[in-house]
């Protein structure tokens, strides 16, 4: 709905920053994990991990509303 689009930024501000950075570069600029990992000095596999956690964060955090 529209109140979940517009609390997202609210949502993505609760993300620790790299953890958005990678949500982002994924999801907005369509990098894969191993171009967010290279870009934040970051394995692969903690590329995926961050990008997972942060959609779990986040579809768990608007389901509160």
């Amino acid at each position: 709905t529209q109140a979940r689009v517009r609390r997202t930024p609210t949502g993505l501000d609760r993300l620790d920053p790299q953890t958005r950075r990678c949500l982002l570069a994924k999801r907005i600029e369509g990098l894969t994990a191993a171009q967010i990992a290279q870009r934040e000095n970051l394995s692969v596999a903690a590329a995926e991990k961050r990008v997972a956690r942060a959609l779990l964060f986040l579809t768990q955090w608007m389901g509160e509303s």
